[in-house]
């Protein structure tokens, strides 16, 4: 409920939703009950998937659960969701497989499609790895909704959510396409020069 007003006006309920390392989160429940019938929800742990779909089968037909290495999705389809969310993900992830990641979300989310990220990683990190894969990102911190739960001794940084909100740019051509582009340009350049020596 915390984030709606910062990310929900980006998740209408028609939006094809990828919830990405989902373990035993509620998210995908949360979702369903808000009226969004097309939640895809994954984790690398078969019984994690097994419990999530044996717990919801009854109440929450619609929601799907599928067992997928976040970092190697190649079971999905490009452009196949409008909006990918992940809750702890990156944070649990190594930073090295973070660009494969990014890559491999860029890949199955539509063109102007958001990948919208809450973590712990503050922006001097993070950002970083945004801007290397081609993200347009916007950020908002936001207070943790367990920081009361946290206790004093445990540091501030985990009392704060930053939540980014990447847009999928069309950066993404096919290169036969920009090949095409880059001729059509060359062609056009040349018959520039000769109807200048005309």
């Amino acid at each position: 409920a915390d984030l709606k007003p910062v990310v929900g006006h980006l998740m209408p309920v028609e939006a094809s939703i990828l919830q990405l390392g989902c373990g035993n989160s509620r998210l995908a429940e949360d979702l369903a009950k808000d009226g969004f019938q097309d939640v895809l929800s994954v984790d690398i742990s078969a019984a994690v998937i097994a419990d999530m779909k044996a717990k919801y089968a009854s109440d929450h037909p619609s929601l799907k659960w599928e067992v997928a290495d976040v970092t190697d999705m190649r079971a999905f389809e490009s452009h196949k969701f409008s909006v990918a969310v992940d809750k702890g993900t990156w944070d649990a992830l190594p930073k090295t497989m973070s660009r494969q990641y990014l890559a491999e979300l860029r890949r199955v989310l539509v063109v102007s499609g958001r990948f919208i990220c809450v973590t712990f990683s503050p922006p001097e990190i993070s950002r970083r790895y945004f801007l290397e894969a081609g993200w347009l990102c916007e950020h908002h911190s936001v207070p943790n909704p367990h920081k009361d739960q946290l206790g004093d001794g445990l540091e501030s940084s985990i009392k704060t959510l930053q939540v980014y909100i990447c847009k999928n740019e069309d950066s993404q051509a096919d290169p036969e396409e920009e090949g095409l582009d880059e001729a059509l340009a060359n062609l056009r350049r040349i018959a520039a020069q000769v109807r200048g020596e005309l």
